[in-house]
Order: structure tokens, then sequence, then C-alpha cells
């Protein structure tokens, strides 16, 4: 794995790649193409309004809308050429090149283009010299590092050859009155413009591209980790698979003959022998509930569950659980009362997920609270949403540790002298908090040590839906038994 890391970190030949491979380089050659429709219609917009509106003089109107014709045609075909591969992610080698190559004529072409633009509003004096760092920024985030440099040299090599030509009277000068002060060029001035926009330009090059190899190289750490992560993930959800599958059969049997033997099918036992029995059951029963835990996990893991909700009554299920569960109250002594408002609206949800978040919340008040407690669950309608509250008077969790309370495999230490041995997997409010991910619910705690908490889940209100919902979620139905936290 170490080595992994380090290659990954290492200089390698993608540096000399594009950032926008990784980014979809088609969508944002494309995205490129439009602007520049844009800057061809705003060239001929604008030369219009400031020869006929502002009344710049000597401003050539018809040769900057020949500037902006050549612009759109040239980008028609570019448009034309990449269509095909807008929106597709994962292109052939071949492809790739291609596309970088018409980026590589179409940063070209823009430096030609504005050469020219600048050569039609004064040269050396036009106000639109800083079209060029523009220019070169653009090529610094779509080209590599090798690329943006090359065309930062063509982009100097241009404007110093606009200055000097129309410095030494090889080119004829443009001077748009009203645009740009026109005057005699001298030495002195060609060589600070030159000086001071070759500067910018080196300067502005070397920031994006020191800055563009930084986020290079952490977009391919990041893909890496994902990938590493996504391997990981399912080599955990593989192992879940293949020991639930090498567990419930062995466990399901050994369950079988201890209880064959509690019931005396194998003759009388001694009082040694039941207690023996008695704490293998028990033991038997954790092992069980946390079998049925990392089952509802990996179903919750395995993704795709979204599709299968339904519209639920959350005070339908509530009140079921509260009448499987009254033994179990009845057995620990305490008081159970169900508060419930009328006239809640339904959630649309996977009702055997959300079964199971509050029959984790339900057993835990149960489990967690002194023998003569109170228990109190409330389904109540808040905004647009349906909250469910299960309240007791037990031991309470202090704040510091309730921050970890719907980690996974977390477990936080209480006293064994009130409650004695609460059996456990860690898995239960970590479960909670994944069914509450998928519905888009929120949960939370508010609790004292000594003076019982409440754990709340709220669900909100369902959208409308058309009259025959999604069939029901059928995948936790081997599920079934008993939860715990």
């Amino acid at each position: 794995m170490e080595e992994k890391r380090n290659e990954i970190t290492q200089p390698s030949p993608e540096e000399a790649r594009p950032f926008l491979p990784y980014l979809d380089l088609g969508q944002r050659l494309h995205g490129l193409v439009l602007i520049r429709f844009l800057v061809a219609a705003l060239i001929v917009l604008g030369s219009m309004f400031a020869a006929w509106v502002v009344e710049i003089d000597d401003l050539d109107v018809a040769a900057l809308s020949l500037l902006a014709l050549a612009l759109f045609c040239c980008n028609t075909v570019t448009w034309l050429a990449i269509r095909p591969y807008r929106y597709k992610r994962d292109h052939t080698e071949s492809v790739g090149i291609f596309l970088e190559r018409v980026l590589h004529l179409t940063v070209a072409a823009d430096f030609v283009g504005l050469t020219v633009a600048l050569w039609l509003v004064g040269g050396a004096f036009s106000p639109f010299k800083a079209f060029f760092i523009f220019n070169v920024i653009i090529a610094s985030v779509l080209l590599s590092r090798r690329a943006a440099f090359a065309h930062a040299l063509l982009a100097y090599v241009l404007l110093a050859g606009l200055v000097i030509g129309t410095w030494q009277a090889w080119i004829p000068g443009h001077y748009p009155q009203g645009a740009v002060e026109g005057g005699e060029l001298s030495g002195a001035f060609v060589f600070t413009v030159l000086t001071v926009q070759g500067l910018l330009i080196l300067l502005t090059v070397l920031l994006m591209t020191y800055l563009m190899g930084v986020l290079r190289r952490s977009v391919r750490q990041l893909i890496a980790s994902n990938q590493e992560l996504a391997h990981l993930s399912q080599l955990r959800q593989d192992f879940l698979h293949i020991a639930l599958h090498n567990l419930r059969s062995p466990v399901g049997a050994v369950s079988m003959h201890i209880s064959n033997l509690a019931n005396g099918y194998g003759g009388p036992l001694t009082e040694a022998q039941q207690e023996w029995i008695a704490r293998s059951q028990y033991r038997l029963e954790e092992l069980t509930r946390f079998l049925h835990d990392l089952e509802c996990l990996t179903a919750l893991e395995a993704g795709g569950l979204e599709q299968h909700a339904t519209l639920v009554d959350i005070g339908e299920i509530v009140e079921e659980l509260i009448d499987k569960n009254r033994d179990l109250v009845v057995a620990a002594g305490h008081t159970l009362t169900l508060e419930k408002e009328g006239d809640l609206p339904p959630v649309r949800g996977i009702a055997r997920l959300i079964r199971e978040a509050l029959v984790n919340y339900l057993t835990n008040a149960i489990k967690y609270t002194p023998k003569g407690g109170r228990i109190t669950v409330r389904v109540l309608r808040v905004d647009d949403a349906v909250r469910v509250e299960v309240e007791d008077s037990g031991i309470g969790v202090a704040e510091a540790d309730q921050d970890r309370l719907f980690c996974e495999l977390v477990r936080i230490p209480y006293d064994n002298t009130v409650l004695g041995d609460v059996a456990g997997s860690g898995l239960g409010l970590f479960i909670v908090k994944r069914i509450a991910e998928i519905h888009g619910a929120q949960i939370g705690v508010r609790s004292r040590v000594g003076e019982g908490s409440t754990f709340f889940i709220a669900f909100p209100k369902a959208a409308p839906v058309a009259a025959d919902p999604a069939k029901p979620y059928n995948g936790a139905e081997d599920l079934e038994g008993p939860a715990d936290a």
C-alpha cells in the first residue's frame, strides 16, 4: 500500500497532459466554443456601437466584422468536429489526442485573432492588451504545462511583432480617435510595453501552471484514493456476505440443538447443566443479533434501495413496534406511553428500514433504563416532517460521548453496577444513521447523565406521488429478527 501511495505523489508522464482530461475535456471544449460564438457577436455589435453611437472616428468596422466572421466560421468547424464527444466522459486514446489538438488550434487561433483585433484598435496603445493575459490564463487551465508555456511564447511573439512592426512602419497603424490616443511610437515606449507585457505573461503562465500542477496532482491522488476506497468497500461487502453465509447455518444448528437440550429432549439435566445451557443460549442470542445487524448493514451498503420506497404511515409502524415489544417492557418493569398526534402526513420511504431504525431506538431505551423506568414514544408533526422521539429515564449519555453515538462499532462505556451486562454490537445506531441518510431524515439525541435520553428521527413529508407507487422493498425481508444497538 505504501508503494502505491508513493507512486501517486511522484511526478509522472501525466504531468505533461492537460488538466481537463480529468474533468471531461470534450464538454469543456464545447463550452469554450460557445463562449467564442458570443465573442464574435460582441465584436460586431461593439464595433457598430462604438462607431455609430459613441462616434469613435477611424474605427474600421468592416475589418472588425470580417474578423468576427472568420472567428465564427472557425468556431463552427470546431463545434461540428467536437460535438459527437460533448457528453462522453471516457474517451479512447485517439479521441483524446484529437480533442487536445483541436484545443491547441483553438487557443492559437484566439491569440492570432486577438493580435489582429489589437492592430485594428490602437496596437501598442490599445486598452485591450490585457486580453492577452486572459487568454494565457485560459491556456494554462486547459493545456499542459509545456503547452501553456508554448502558447504564452506564441502570444508574446505575436504582440512583439505587432508593436515592433508598427514602430518600424512595416505594418500600418490604426489609431481610432476616442478609443486610443494615437501618437508617435518611440523606442522607449516600445521597450516599456514589451517588457511589461512580457513580465505579465511570464508571471501569469508561471503562476497558473504551478497552480494547475498542484490541482492536477491532487485530482490524481483523489481519484486513486476513491478507487482504493471503492475496492476496500467491495472487499468488505464480499467478506460480510461470505461470513454471514458461513455463520448463519452453524449458528442456527447449534441454537436448535441447545434448545433441544434445554427442553429435556436429551434427558434430564442437572442444575449446573441447566445454567450452562442458559448461558450458552444467551450468548447465541447475542451472536444472532450481531448477525442480524451485519445483514442489515450489508443491505444498506448495497445501494439502490431508494427505488423501493412507498408511502409509509409512521404512526402505524410505531404502534406495531410498541405492541410487539410490550413483553420486553413488562419484563423490565418499565411503563411505556405513546403520544401520537392525529392527521400525520405520510412519508415516502422503505417501511422495513424505518421499522429497523425505530426498533433500535425503542430497544435501546428498554435496555439502558434501570428497572422500573419510564419510556415515552412521541410521533409529532414538526413543520414538513414527521418526527419520532423516544424518551427514557435511563442512565443517559455524557455530552462528550454524544458525537460518537452514531458511529460504527462504537459502544459508550456505562456503569455495570446499575444495569448489569447489556449485550450490543455497536452497530445499531450506525444502522439508524444509514437509514436516515437514505430517507433524507434528520437524527439526534438530547441526554444528560443520570437523567435519561431522548433520541429522535424526523422524516420529511412525502411529495405527491402517482397512484401506483413503486413496489415495496423486499430486499431486507430476510433480516427479520431481533434488532440491537
